[in-house]
């Protein structure tokens, strides 16, 4: 956890998240603190450790810190959908997760943190840290925890797909993007889970374009991860290609579930 830490604080200083300036004379410093969670996969083995400098949103003033929030959704039923029409030609259907996806957008309001107990930053040419006269941390970046982070993030999402890709958003799904060749008759489709997304073409060169631009516009410092679909939203998925045949469960979850609540285990169950 400590090394988690560690990467979290030096990936945000690297894409500078912070500006050390001096705290305006009515500012304020929004507390952050350090969330800490093992990361499963959908089959419940183990892929990482993982850390968070999180905003205590809850402590936001609406109209001062943060003006909107809504942020759109994907619907679980459109996940079946694409994952369906995937299956039924044999199509590939990659996952990618973008990293720190929320700093990759602007914060929209004048924001100062400040860090969560434990944590300090050392300024290298004096050794002193870096609030010791009185500066504090001044957002650029859209941090978790910003109550406005989500739309944030959805809007430079959605300027990369339209404007970028020229692909069309979705109708009546907002979290999907598709887009049709005439010439070639390539067909490709992306749906997005805030920082997961979900993607398939008929065109396998088509695939490897999207992820090659999708890594150059959020992949900085680190690559996008981009593999095969083995869970999406927390359902583990099971797909042969070869055979175009395609299981969901959460089977994980059920048994952790049981495992946590013992008096669950003493249910009657019918015959």
């Amino acid at each position: 956890m400590i090394r988690a830490i560690a990467k979290e604080l030096v990936d945000m200083i690297d894409i500078s998240t912070f500006e050390r300036l001096p705290l305006p004379r009515f500012g304020r410093e929004v507390p952050t603190t350090l969330v800490l969670k093992v990361k499963h996969r959908a089959d419940g083995s183990w892929e990482k450790d993982k850390a968070r400098l999180v905003v205590q949103g809850f402590r936001q003033v609406v109209g001062r810190d943060f003006h909107a929030t809504f942020s759109p959704m994907a619907s679980f039923v459109n996940v079946r959908i694409l994952l369906s029409l995937a299956c039924t030609n044999g199509w590939r259907v990659m996952h990618g997760d973008i990293p720190q996806a929320f700093l990759r957008s602007r914060i929209d309001s004048d924001m100062y943190v400040s860090l969560a107990k434990g944590v300090q930053l050392i300024d290298k040419a004096t050794g002193l840290p870096y609030n010791h006269n009185g500066d504090a941390l001044k957002l650029r970046r859209a941090l978790y925890g910003c109550r406005q982070s989500p739309q944030l993030f959805n809007k430079v999402v959605n300027q990369f797909f339209v404007e970028e890709l020229g692909w069309v958003r979705g109708e009546n799904e907002s979290c999907l993007y598709h887009h049709f060749d005439p010439v070639t008759g390539d067909i490709a489709i992306a749906l997005l889970e805030v920082d997961d997304v979900l993607m398939t073409s008929n065109s396998d060169a088509v695939i490897e374009k999207f992820y090659t631009m999708l890594n150059a516009k959020f992949g900085v410092g680190h690559s996008i991860t981009w593999e095969p679909v083995s869970s999406f939203m927390g359902v583990n998925v099971v797909y042969d290609r070869s055979a175009r045949e395609l299981t969901l469960d959460v089977a994980a979850k059920i048994s952790t579930l049981f495992a946590d609540h013992s008096l669950l285990r003493m249910l009657p169950t019918k015959a």
